[in-house]
């Protein structure tokens, strides 16, 4: 397949900064291996190219793609975090994640979690009157950095803090003193401080691939604003032909995003002869929302929403009709340590003999058993009733389903509330409302087990957070729970990053598309559908 016009002038391009405005469905990812593959015809060499992405698979897809050409293999192409933390390895050390080192802090360095938090949310945004704050103060930033250099470890926000030393590092190591073209992709999804990383790195041409329309990721410092201002002198080339899909839908999707100010605009168009479709539905609740999105993608598809907490009617359908699928999930839900261990009560009681489960609920949460101890206990259980587990497991759940709801009943009975981080209890608290769309005991603990196992090699269907989508396409798309107080969100300040994350959503669909919202709901205090609809 030859390139377009626009798309071979991005290729060819040889000026010093350019900046690639790519609408979905218009081959970014194309462009940016036609890019290396023409450096490399035209006799740069390998270790001159350096290109960067946002997430680690992304960059491992590209890797794929250049593995079967020629010095392919040889292109640079990482992470923002994974080139900052290549000279931190090559050295003998490791990288530790934020969860880690607030920990570190917390426990060894006379600070808290919620400090380093600050500390590492004013990195991404190069916040310098906190970052000042916290020089000035010193103690706990002093006692973990030494603690860190002691144990030859880095956190992600002190590799973004300290990049300035990083990148000469890297650049000597790997690059030979030098990067000629640097290639960002995803480039609206850099936050203040990965713009600047991108600023220190000296080069003969920097290009810039993104579509700030599909920025979703403000909440992760994403700064589209920041984005336009270091782009504004770069020579723009805009690939605004969809080749993903139908007319229709890329009509509708136009028209949505238009409503967003904070934008650089750029025409888009279906280059598919065919109309497609794109239906608006009215459904009673959830579960009848759910009936209507799986028949709508039975033969193959996806199903889109805007949280995790609008999965489980979907996933009760679809589980109810015996139809494979697959979901796709950052951390799994149910493999969450503190909702693993909620359920091994649950799965205890509906099914004793569930040896496994009987352990996990008397390990966590932890009451000083060791593991010799735990096994003897359970050695003594698989023969007899043992009153340590009785005591620790079954009676705390007889009290628990004692609640209107059992979930908040050993959310109580347990104490949890005042043993784990407050994000740890959200999860529980979201557990809570799935128990409380379930009619009983045995329904809630198969549904999680299913849940635990969704990725089917068989699946036809994919159900996923909007977020998630992102990068994925479909025949079909079903986008539900579109209603007033789910998307734009509540919690959300930014409305037209929740409408970029709409237009995300309705631009995964080649042929046909689905937008539906509910009268009545269980979970959400609504009745009235999106604003954003109204707009298409």
């Amino acid at each position: 397949m030859t390139l377009t016009p626009n798309q071979q002038e991005a290729v060819e391009y040889d000026g010093s900064a350019v900046f690639i405005n790519a609408c979905p469905g218009s081959g970014k990812t194309r462009v940016v291996i036609e890019k290396v593959l023409h450096l490399l015809r035209i006799g740069v060499e390998p270790d001159k190219i350096l290109c960067l992405t946002f997430s680690n698979s992304a960059a491992a897809e590209m890797r794929t793609r250049l593995k079967k050409t020629e010095g392919g293999d040889r292109v640079a192409m990482l992470t923002i975090h994974s080139m900052l933390a290549k000279d931190v390895t090559r050295r003998g050390g490791s990288i530790i994640d934020d969860d880690e080192a607030a920990t570190l802090v917390d426990k060894h360095c006379g600070g808290t979690k919620e400090e380093y938090y600050e500390f590492a949310d004013a990195v991404e945004r190069l916040d310098v009157l906190v970052l000042a704050r916290v020089m000035l103060s010193g103690t706990w930033y002093d006692n973990f950095i030494r603690e860190t250099s002691r144990r030859m470890v880095v956190s992600f926000a002190c590799l973004m803090y300290r990049y300035k030393s990083y990148i000469p590092a890297y650049i000597a190591s790997f690059h030979g003193g030098c990067v000629d073209y640097l290639i960002v992709d995803e480039a609206q999804d850099l936050s203040s401080v990965q713009i600047d990383v991108i600023r220190q790195i000296d080069c003969k041409q920097l290009m810039l691939v993104g579509d700030l329309d599909q920025t979703v990721f403000q909440w992760r410092h994403a700064n589209p604003q920041e984005v336009m201002e270091f782009t504004a002198k770069f020579h723009h080339i805009s690939l605004g032909e969809n080749h993903r899909s139908d007319r229709a839908i890329v009509s509708k999707a136009a028209k949505l995003i238009e409503n967003n100010k904070n934008r650089i605009y750029k025409p888009l168009i279906a280059t598919s002869t065919q109309e497609g479709s794109v239906d608006i539905i009215k459904c009673r609740n959830e579960f009848h929302e759910a009936e209507v999105a799986v028949d709508f993608v039975k033969k193959g598809g996806g199903i889109l929403y805007r949280n995790n907490r609008q999965s489980y009617p979907i996933e009760r359908e679809l589980l109810r009709k015996r139809i494979p699928y697959k979901k796709l999930i950052g951390t799994d839900f149910f493999r969450r340590a503190e909702v693993k261990g909620v359920m091994a009560y649950f799965r205890a009681v509906a099914n004793p003999r569930d040896y496994e489960a009987v352990e996990r609920a008397l390990r966590w949460p932890a009451r000083g058993i060791g593991p010799k101890k735990t096994a003897a206990l359970m050695a003594e259980y698989k023969q007899l009733s043992v009153k340590v587990i009785n005591d620790s497991i079954f009676e705390p759940m007889r009290r628990a389903m004692q609640n209107i709801n059992a979930v908040v009943g050993l959310i109580q009975e347990l104490n949890l509330k005042d043993k784990l981080e407050e994000k740890r209890v959200e999860n529980l608290n979201r557990l809570s409302e799935m128990y409380g769309m379930c009619a009983n005991l045995e329904e809630f603990v198969s549904m999680a087990a299913l849940n635990d196992s969704t990725e089917r090699r068989d699946a036809k269907i994919t159900i996923s957070t909007m977020h998630r989508a992102k990068g994925t396409e479909y025949d079909s798309v079903a986008v539900v729970g579109l209603n007033a107080d789910v998307i734009p969100s509540p919690r959300s300040e930014n409305k037209e990053e929740e409408r970029r994350l709409l237009y995300v959503a309705m631009t995964r669909a080649r042929h046909r598309l689905l937008l539906s919202h509910t009268i009545t709901s269980l979970v959400w205090p609504h009745g009235n559908r999106s604003e954003f609809l109204n707009e298409i």
